[in-house]
């Protein structure tokens, strides 16, 4: 077990890993406030010191974790007419995207990383509203883009996230929703990839390794939303995606 810490740590100096702890705490924060953000904050941030395919297990492991007392509340909350073909689409899809990120090079899969943030972002920023619950199939679709983006970068909340703010059903509702939802998925993720072999016992000591610094963040950001409200919730959002697609663009061209 010595060697085996000593080899996942291999991969840090001091600096990196303070970085990653500093990140993974900060993306924590964000999830617990939100109800989503961790994977599209933590994913861009580890991948400066990681490759992809190592970043996006140990982001799918750490929050199932960390989350469990939040997911109990959000359970009894959450808006299950809309989740559950949300999470049918998405559990259907997501074993295209494990495939994808098992074939395509790095730096492309950083570049569409920050790609997909900053066009969340914009779309944020529009702030799209919807009168009525979409259709069935509407929210299938929605479910399945989300699932190929998080089987191959860890961060399909965009779709998602983007539904939740857009329906009228209300902020607590939709932040129960969506941490019902990720939790759902990444379980169904984490499985497909450790059948493929993409979970790796380095990946599961780095995930241990960083998984404190999780638990604080997310107990931290849980109380957060508590006291705040709908103008605060917003901004916390946008800005989240803004800078984790830029970290994640400069990654990949430089």
């Amino acid at each position: 077990m010595g060697a085996l810490i000593a080899g996942a740590l291999g991969e840090f100096s001091p600096a990196t890993f303070a970085f990653a702890l500093a990140a993974v705490f900060l993306a924590a924060i964000l999830r617990g406030f939100t109800g989503f953000g961790f994977a599209l904050m933590a994913v861009p941030a580890l991948a400066l010191v990681l490759p992809p395919a190592e970043v996006v297990p140990c982001t799918l492991l750490m929050p199932l974790v960390a989350g469990l007392d939040t997911l109990r509340k959000a359970w009894r909350q959450a808006d299950w007419p809309s989740l559950k073909p949300l999470l049918l689409g998405a559990l259907a899809v997501t074993p295209v995207g494990v495939y994808v990120l098992s074939i395509l090079p790095v730096a492309f899969m950083r570049a569409s990383i920050g790609i997909i943030v900053l066009l969340a972002a914009l779309l944020f920023w529009r702030g799209p509203h919807l009168k009525l619950a979409p259709s069935r199939l509407f929210s299938l679709g929605v479910g399945g883009l989300s699932g190929f983006l998080t089987g191959g970068t860890a961060m399909g909340g965009p779709p998602v996230i983007l539904y939740y703010m857009a329906l009228p059903a209300g902020l607590a509702v939709g932040r129960a929703s969506l941490f019902v939802f990720f939790t759902c998925t990444s379980i169904a993720t984490v499985a497909v990839q450790a059948a493929g072999g993409l979970i790796t016992a380095r990946a599961l000591v780095v995930a241990a390794l960083l998984l404190p610094a999780v638990i604080i963040g997310n107990t931290l950001g849980d109380r957060g939303f508590d006291r705040a409200g709908a103008p605060t919730y917003r901004r916390v959002a946008l800005g989240s995606l803004v800078v984790a697609g830029a970290a994640a663009l400069l990654r990949a061209f430089f």
